[in-house]
C-alpha cells in the first residue's frame, strides 16, 4: 500500500539568472503552484511542510538540499522539486544555480548522489522540469542504467539526459502535467497522487513527437504525493455489502420499482442513489453494459465488478487509507 505520512519538500523555481541571456519566464509559476498543492491534500488537510524558494543562487541550492536531506528533526518523506536550467558536460548533469558560472554551475547530480546515499530519510523523491532532467540516472560505464541509485530513491524527470524541456507561456510543458495530475487527473479510485501515477499521465499526453519524461524509482513502498476525492470510500463498501444489496448473494437482480423514488422515504431515495454511486466508481456493473437504470427499466441484474472485489477485500483487510 502507497504511503501516507507527512514530508518535507524543498520546491525550487528560477527565472531570474544574472546572465540575461539564459532568463526563464514560467519557472516561478510552476515552483509556486506545486507549492500550493504540495502542501494541501485536496480537502484542505495538511500535506507537505514545503519551503518555496525563488530564483536562488548556486551555493543556496546545496546549502537547501543539505538541510532538507539532514534536518535536525526526522522526516519521512523529502521531495525535493526544481524548475529551472538544467545542464550537462562530460564531468555529467547539473541544476544550475542563478549566478552560474564555468567553475559553479549549480548542483552537481553526483554531488546530489552523495547526498541521498549519505541521507537517513526513508523515502526521496526528485521532481526535475529542466532540460536533461534525467542525466542524474545517466548511463555508467557498462551500459546500463543508473545501478547505484539509492533505495527509496524515485525519480521523476521532465526529459532524458539529451533532451531539452519546453516552456510554456504560464508553465513548463511538464509542470502543466504534473499540475493537472496533482488536482486529481492522476488520482485512483481511492484518491492518492503517486509519482508513478504522474508518470502514467505524462507519458499518456507527452506524445513521441514532444520531450520524453522518465520515470526511475527503487522503492519497495510508493509514497503519496497528495490525497484528491477518492471515488470508492469506506462508506460506499460498507453499503455495497449490505442487507440492501450484495450481503451472501454474487448478483443483484433490479426491478422497475427500484427507480420509484418517494421523497418521503429516505430508503427509497438512498437506494437508486447508491446503484448510480457503486456503478460511478467502477463497483457493479449491468448485463449489456447498461446503466442502473436501463437495467432496472429490463428487470436485468448487476454484479460486483473484480475492481470492487479488489476493494472489498482491502476494506475487509482494513487496508484502505484512513
Amino acid at each position: 500500500m502507497a504511503l501516507n505520512k507527512q514530508g518535507k519538500a524543498l520546491i525550487i523555481g528560477i527565472n531570474n539568472y544574472d546572465n540575461p541571456k539564459a532568463k526563464l519566464r514560467s519557472c516561478e509559476n510552476d515552483a509556486t503552484r506545486m507549492h500550493e498543492l504540495l502542501t494541501k491534500h485536496e480537502n484542505g488537510d495538511s500535506n507537505f511542510d514545503a519551503h518555496l524558494k525563488l530564483n536562488i543562487t548556486c551555493e543556496q541550492l546545496r546549502t537547501q538540499i543539505e538541510k532538507l536531506l539532514f534536518p535536525q528533526r526526522a522526516a519521512h518523506h523529502a521531495l525535493i522539486y526544481f524548475s529551472g536550467h538544467g545542464y550537462v558536460n562530460t564531468n555529467g548533469g547539473y541544476l544550475v544555480g542563478r549566478d552560474y558560472t564555468k567553475e559553479d554551475l549549480g548542483v552537481s547530480m553526483e554531488w546530489l548522489k552523495d547526498q541521498l546515499k549519505a541521507s537517513s530519510i526513508p523515502h526521496i523523491t526528485l521532481i526535475f522540469d529542466c532540460c536533461y532532467a534525467a542525466a542524474f540516472a545517466q548511463q555508467e560505464s557498462e551500459g546500463r542504467l543508473l545501478a547505484s541509485l539509492p533505495e527509496n530513491v524515485t525519480l521523476l524527470a521532465a526529459t532524458r539526459n539529451d533532451d531539452v524541456a519546453q516552456e510554456g507561456p504560464q508553465h513548463g510543458q511538464f509542470t502543466k502535467v504534473l499540475i493537472q495530475g496533482l488536482e486529481g487527473a492522476a488520482a485512483d479510485a481511492l484518491g492518492r497522487v503517486t509519482s508513478a501515477s504522474l508518470y502514467n499521465i505524462a507519458d499518456t499526453v507527452l506524445s513521441s513527437w514532444q520531450q520524453r519524461p522518465v520515470f526511475k524509482s527503487y522503492v519497495t513502498e510508493m509514497p503519496v504525493l497528495r490525497n484528491c476525492e477518492p471515488q470508492v470510500t469506506k462508506e460506499l463498501l460498507t453499503s455495497l455489502i449490505s442487507r440492501a444489496f450484495f450481503k451472501d448473494r454474487k448478483s443483484l437482480q433490479l426491478k422497475p420499482k427500484d427507480l420509484q423514488v418517494n421523497p418521503s422515504k429516505e430508503r427509497s431515495v438512498n437506494r437508486f442513489a447508491q446503484l448510480n454511486a457503486f456503478q460511478q466508481a467502477g463497483l457493479i456493473r449491468c448485463t449489456n453494459n447498461h446503466t442502473v437504470y436501463e437495467a432496472a427499466i429490463l428487470s436485468e441484474a448487476c454484479e460486483i465488478t473484480p475492481m470492487g472485489h479488489f476493494f472489498l477485500e482491502l476494506f475487509q483487510k482494513n487496508r484502505l487509507p484512513s
